[in-house]
C-alpha cells in the first residue's frame, strides 16, 4: 500500500511542470487573436447585450464565434490537461469601459467559473 507521504515525494511530470526558462524561447503558449477573431468577439458580445441575456443564462450557442472557437477549444485544453495557462494577446481593452457584466472565455466548456473578459459598454 503507496502511504501519503511516498505519494508526495515523487517528482511531479507532465506538461505543467515547467520553470520560466523552459518557456523563453517558446510562443505555444501564446494566442494572438487576429481582427477577425476580434471582430467576431465583439459581434457576439454586443449581440448577447442587445439580446439582454442574463450572464448565467448564457451558453456556448448564445455565442457564435466562427473561427475563434477552435482556439478556445485548444486553450480549455491546455488549461485542463497542459501548462495550465494560455496568454491571449491582442485584447483592445481599450475599447472597454469597467465591465459591470463579465464574459467568461469557460462558457466554451460549459461551465460557470473561470477566466473572465469585459464586456464592451
Amino acid at each position: 500500500m503507496t502511504s501519503v507521504i511516498n505519494v508526495l515525494r515523487r517528482p511531479c511530470t507532465g506538461p505543467a511542470v515547467w520553470a520560466g526558462p523552459d518557456l523563453a524561447d517558446s510562443e505555444e503558449w501564446v494566442l494572438r487573436l487576429s481582427p477577425t477573431q476580434i471582430d467576431e468577439l465583439e459581434a457576439a458580445l454586443h449581440a448577447v447585450r442587445a439580446r439582454g441575456l442574463p450572464l448565467l443564462k448564457m451558453t456556448a450557442g448564445d455565442f457564435p464565434l466562427p473561427t475563434l472557437a477552435c482556439e478556445l477549444e485548444r486553450i480549455a485544453d491546455e488549461l485542463e490537461n497542459g501548462r495550465g495557462f494560455v496568454l491571449v494577446k491582442r485584447i483592445p481593452v481599450e475599447r472597454y469601459e469597467p465591465p459591470r457584466v463579465r464574459w467568461r472565455l469557460d462558457f466554451m466548456k460549459g461551465s460557470s467559473h473561470g477566466t473572465t473578459f469585459p464586456l464592451p459598454a
